[in-house]
């Protein structure tokens, strides 16, 4: 049986590579690719934040009630994250491939700082888990 920890790291990563080739695609103006890749990763990433929103979240919070801040801030980046994605998406409905390549760089910027954040509350989260047992 997978962790959540490497579940969690699957879907960084799926969404990682499926960035990557849509910034590869909106970089040499390839539509067909613009269009397969930025599918993949709206269909990775969209329910991967909303199983941390709906599920994971809350038993964080349950189980350590100080983390509800950094929980809240987690939050507010997935709205942030959400509304990149729509706009990413004008830029690809417009073909403007200039556009939807620094937008998906910034994406991927924020992915990585969000996902840092991610990592250092699981830790704090499993350090208490440790303490209790």
């Amino acid at each position: 049986m997978a962790t959540l920890a490497q579940l969690h790291t699957e879907d960084h990563f799926a969404c990682e590579r499926h960035l990557q080739s849509l910034i590869v695609a909106a970089e040499t103006s390839n539509t067909t690719g613009c269009l397969r890749s930025f599918d993949d990763f709206r269909d990775a990433l969209l329910p991967h934040l909303a199983m941390e929103e709906n599920s994971l979240f809350n038993s964080i919070t349950a189980a350590m009630p100080s983390a509800e801040g950094t929980i809240a801030k987690l939050r507010k980046a997935h709205d942030q994250l959400r509304n990149q994605v729509d706009q990413a998406a004008k830029y690809l409905s417009r073909h403007d491939f200039s556009a939807l390549a620094v937008s998906a760089r910034q994406i991927q910027q924020d992915l990585h700082e969000h996902a840092s954040e991610e990592d250092r509350l699981f830790t704090a989260v499993g350090d208490v888990i440790h303490a209790t047992q």
